[in-house]
């Protein structure tokens, strides 16, 4: 703006005009600069939480608690299974060492059973074995002293002229049969002397 086409009467007037309209454009610059530090400050700081975020937070706290404190009971249940399964489990075996102890001994008693049995009968076999054999020996020893004393009756007979030579043949081809009643002492044993009691009977 050219001054000089102004009077001097008009010129505190234009100074002061001019000079508010400095003043106008340094709060100009002034707001300006302050609003671009504002917009700087609200990009670099942090934003504030807002309080639905702030609610949320207060919300999510107490579910996070509740979680926690559900396993906590969660696995504290499971420990006490855990042990209970245990424990049945040790029971189930002591129960099995039992049946397993009970039923070997009663196999083993059985069998024991069975050989006291077993030798039981082996033993009366063995008794009625030897009864057999000795009583067969003595009807032996029976038979030869009855034989002994036949022989000798024999003789005796032909001798004395009581029989002839055919009826001492014919009683020496006859064969004795022993006689069923004998008595308990020849059974027993005591047929040392039977042959003597023959001959003296003759």
């Amino acid at each position: 703006m050219n001054t000089s086409s102004f009077s001097e009467s008009e010129m505190p007037r234009l100074s002061a005009i001019f000079e508010f309209l400095d003043t106008l454009d340094i709060d100009f610059t002034n707001s300006e600069s302050a609003n671009e530090m504002k917009h700087l400050e609200t990009k670099t700081l942090p934003k504030k939480p807002t309080r639905t975020i702030i609610n949320h937070e207060r919300e999510r706290v107490p579910y996070s608690t509740g979680l926690q404190r559900r396993k906590r009971a969660e696995t504290r249940k499971l420990r006490i299974e855990a042990k209970v399964l245990t424990a049945q489990l040790a029971q189930l075996k002591r129960r099995r060492q039992e049946h397993i102890k009970n039923a070997s001994a009663l196999s083993s008693g059985i069998q024991r059973q069975h050989m006291i049995n077993w030798r039981s009968v082996a033993a009366v076999a063995c008794e009625q074995r030897q009864i057999a054999e000795r009583i067969n020996c003595e009807l032996k020893a029976i038979m030869a002293d009855q034989e002994s004393v036949r022989s000798s009756v024999l003789q005796v007979l032909v001798k004395t002229n009581a029989i002839n030579e055919k009826d001492v043949n014919f009683l020496r081809n006859t064969k004795p049969r022993p006689d069923s009643t004998l008595p308990t002492e020849l059974l027993r044993g005591d047929n040392g002397g039977a042959g003597e009691q023959a001959k003296k009977s003759l």
